[in-house]
């Protein structure tokens, strides 16, 4: 992504008996990592990858140390430097959500966030057609809920639900650099025109929600019908200070929103043409991320970019190399305008970077990259039609350019024999 990152990023490393993973940074300080699974000759940790350049890559180290002792707390509270989150024991649903820098609550008074509904869902070629009717129905009372991990990463709450030949596993995260509250649900889906949804009744109330859509948002009315949205969806009040709350999601596109309760479309089982349509196993993430102001002022854009674009660890020996340990490829300075793409030219060995306005405001950008060029061009969406960009070019290493609201550009550069 073409900004400075700072993400928890999780590898796999082989493992000795009697040790356990260090990670290291360039400057030989212990970087915070977890470990969150063991197998008997390896070993997951997940660690705070920081500062991470744009559109770039950092380099840690990997050594081993005697295992850390610690104990599991019995408590279902977790907290950070933002946020304290509190899950109910007799629900397993999240009771408490405390924004310490706006110094307000975020569950909406005597209510649950994260609360798995069940409606009944029937319509002719109910593959493309959503059908409800009736009330939505609570799952019933968790088998379990309790703490599965603690440490200084992240934090795990797990609340275990069975309806009948139907399981369903969900997961609160809390991270130590994040100031947002992840989700996972795990489901074994076995149920035929119903649907489920995860329920957010927040303490945020607005009569339009935001969505994200491709390259650009949109405001939908929040009356209780579905609407669809990609990354994101943000509810964000008009009162004085402006405060708002976006879902972010990594794979599910169908919502409802009325009010002050957001709904998320988890599951559905639709039975025509395929009788059988979405049964069985899946996983997906979410996450609930507040912010002072509404969903520009809180960056919702990088967020959901962010969640569904997690940093990769690559595993390698150690060695050298021309590169050094942390670089950057592409720099923007205006944090509206956004990366879709890099990529090498269709026709030739240019480089081409999409890059499109995300506010929709009228923008101004710079963009810097790793190496000088031989030529800038802009072109369309399908790379022809160049339009010599030379006005922009500054010591043929940066090209500042004008944006219009949700304009696309996409921009070829040559790089001559440094190809």
């Amino acid at each position: 992504l073409s900004w400075t990152r700072n993400e928890p990023a999780k590898i796999t490393v082989k493992t000795n008996p009697g040790k356990e993973p260090r990670v290291i940074d360039a400057r030989g300080r212990d970087v915070p990592s977890q470990i969150i699974d063991r197998k008997p000759d390896s070993t997951t940790i997940v660690f705070i990858a920081a500062d991470i350049p744009s559109v770039g890559y950092r380099t840690y180290w990997i050594s081993s140390q005697k295992p850390r002792e610690s104990a599991m707390p019995s408590t279902l509270i977790m907290g950070n430097q933002w946020l304290e989150v509190s899950v109910d024991p007799k629900t397993g649903w999240v009771s408490r959500i405390y924004d310490k820098r706006a110094n307000r609550e975020l569950v909406k008074s005597g209510q649950y966030l994260n609360q798995l509904q069940i409606q009944e869902d029937d319509a002719p070629m109910s593959a493309w057609v959503i059908g409800l009717h009736g009330e939505p129905r609570l799952i019933g009372e968790p088998a379990s809920v309790r703490m599965v991990e603690s440490g200084n990463v992240r934090s795990v709450i797990r609340s275990v639900y069975g309806y009948g030949r139907s399981t369903f596993i969900q997961d609160v995260i809390l991270y130590s650099n994040r100031a947002q509250v992840d989700f996972r649900l795990e489901a074994d889906w076995h149920h035929r025109k119903q649907m489920i949804k995860i329920a957010f009744p927040v303490d945020v109330r607005a009569d339009s929600v935001t969505c994200d859509i491709p390259f650009a948002s949109i405001v939908r009315p929040a009356d209780g019908r579905e609407i669809v949205a990609q990354k994101w969806i943000d509810l964000s009040s008009a009162e004085s200070p402006e405060f708002g709350i976006t879902l972010l999601n990594d794979s599910k596109y169908g919502f409802d929103v009325k009010g002050d309760v957001i709904r998320m479309t988890a599951l559905r089982s639709p039975t025509d043409p395929d009788p059988k349509a979405d049964e069985g196993r899946h996983e997906f993430h979410y996450a609930l991320y507040p912010h002072a102001g509404g969903w520009r002022e809180g960056r919702s854009v990088r967020k959901g970019y962010e969640f569904n674009t997690p940093v990769i660890p690559l595993l390698t020996d150690q060695h050298r190399g021309p590169l050094p340990p942390a670089s950057s490829f592409v720099q923007i300075d205006n944090p509206d305008l956004v990366l879709a793409a890099m990529k090498k030219s269709e026709d030739d060995q240019d480089i081409v970077l999409r890059v499109y306005e995300a506010s929709g405001r009228t923008n101004r950008g710079r963009l810097s990259l790793w190496q000088p060029f031989t030529g800038a061009v802009e072109t369309n969406l399908i790379e022809w039609n160049p339009l010599s960009l030379k006005s922009g070019v500054r010591k043929l290493q940066t090209l500042t350019l004008d944006w219009k609201p949700t304009e696309i550009k996409t921009l070829k550069f040559s790089m001559g024999k440094n190809q």
